[in-house]
């Protein structure tokens, strides 16, 4: 997945999650507020239902590989991101 600049995935719970950042860097975005650094060549895992999302805070795309297990389609959850941001922001970050 990438992220441009001044982009964000809205924080949420889903199954377990591991992370791998390729390329670029940002802001994890955390349960209660909390925020962590997060760039190239770094891992994050997020246990099941843990809450977890990103802000791009850099000038360069941030591109990374997110692996779950059992395999998750993030579809609907993009819909419903636009469904509260508008009908602008229905595409998903891979489309």
């Amino acid at each position: 997945m990438e992220f441009f600049r001044d982009t964000d995935f809205t924080p949420l719970r889903n199954p377990g999650v591991t992370w791998i950042a390729l390329e670029g860097a940002g802001t994890l975005l955390l349960a209660d507020g909390a925020t962590r650094a997060f760039m190239a060549g770094e891992v994050a895992r997020f246990a099941d239902g843990e809450v977890h999302g990103f802000e791009n805070t850099s000038d360069a795309p941030f591109v990374y590989l997110s692996v779950t297990s059992p395999p998750i389609n993030f579809d609907d959850g993009y819909a419903q991101k636009a469904s509260i941001l508008g009908a602008s922001t229905a595409q998903s970050p891979r489309k």
